[in-house]
């Protein structure tokens, strides 16, 4: 067999793996369908203080299920979305981003749950009324599935997240609600 064969050989294997393989890094179907939000973030030894106008609390599928992308790995995690009071600007590895809106998971939103039903408690938060929840892409969800807080009265909730070295472990970093004011 002479080169041009070996060649066209080659050049046809070639193609034909090329139109089988699926590509390594392929975004499942489920989070191409939703609607992008903001994720919190921000670089190391950063801090955001974000005054609250509503925030709901979930579990990401409910999410997934009112229309908005969750990474996969928090389908069963418990996450939240702040609608701030004013547009927030906040510094990550991206530069800096401004938001309204943002999800936030990881150790933050265990401590602002507990700090909202404590607030809910004392009446400085309520729950937010049919008429004033959010509309999600996903029309046939419903937001009063979510437990959703705003403030009551004249209250102006607002909390801090720091970025910060983990104690223990100096390769990672974490996330940590250092004040929950209401």
């Amino acid at each position: 067999m002479s080169v041009d064969i070996w060649m066209m050989i080659v050049v046809a294997f070639a193609a034909t793996l090329a139109t089988v393989r699926k590509p390594r890094f392929e975004v499942p179907d489920e989070r191409r369908n939703g609607a992008n939000l903001h994720w919190f973030s921000l670089v190391l030894n950063g801090e955001a203080e974000v005054r609250v106008r509503q925030i709901y609390f979930g579990v990401g599928q409910q999410f997934i299920d009112a229309g908005w992308n969750i990474p996969n790995n928090c389908f069963d995690r418990l996450i939240c979305l702040v609608i701030s009071e004013s547009e927030m600007v906040t510094t990550n590895a991206k530069g800096e981003q401004t938001w309204a809106m943002c999800l936030i998971t990881q150790g933050p939103v265990g401590d602002l749950y507990r700090e909202c039903l404590k607030s809910l408690e004392s009446k400085k938060m309520k729950w937010v009324e049919d008429g004033d929840l959010i509309v999600p892409p996903n029309l046939t969800i419903e937001m009063s599935e979510f437990d959703g807080l705003t403030a009551n009265g004249s209250h102006s909730p607002r909390f801090v997240i720091r970025h910060e070295a983990h104690p223990s472990n100096p390769s990672r970093s974490m996330y940590r609600m250092t004040d929950f004011n209401c």
